[in-house]
């Protein structure tokens, strides 16, 4: 049981830096189109990155060279969106009048940053707020087509 454990925790990570280098790429990392005006630049000094994106990872795009899956919620600003994480890292509290969080439900992919991807497991509204808990998924679970 122990050793299942850690094939899926080592799974999760490698899921989710593919995932992140994969946005990245696609993104530029960038963070255009955030209203968020705290700003850092990375390592490489010509991308910013607003304090959300640091902290949760960075928005996806829609652009000509990705296709996503059907069923994939695409959060453009999901890093924006975000208020926070659970202790255990599985669930994450978002504004629920945030830009794509109505379209949240059970089974659906959700892909709010990099970082924050994965199938919706349970969603539960508390006020403004979603609370959704994201299980693991493969890359072709989001992608269906992609040229990098």
């Amino acid at each position: 049981m122990q050793r299942l454990k850690a094939n899926i925790s080592h799974q999760q990570r490698v899921v989710s830096i593919a995932t992140a280098a994969l946005v990245c790429m696609l993104s530029g990392c960038s963070g255009q189109g955030s209203s968020d005006s705290s700003a850092a630049s990375t390592s490489a000094g010509s991308a910013t990155m607003t304090d959300a994106e640091i902290k949760y990872g960075v928005s996806p795009t829609r652009n000509k060279d990705v296709t996503y899956q059907d069923d994939v919620i695409l959060m453009e600003h999901g890093a924006e969106a975000i208020r926070g994480i659970s202790s255990n890292g599985l669930a994450y509290t978002i504004d629920a009048n945030a830009p794509g969080a109505k379209d949240i439900q059970t089974d659906k992919i959700l892909f709010a940053t990099g970082r924050v991807v994965g199938r919706v497991l349970d969603v539960k509204r508390n006020g403004n707020d979603l609370s959704v808990t994201l299980g693991p998924i493969e890359l072709t679970d989001v992608f269906k087509e992609a040229h990098i």
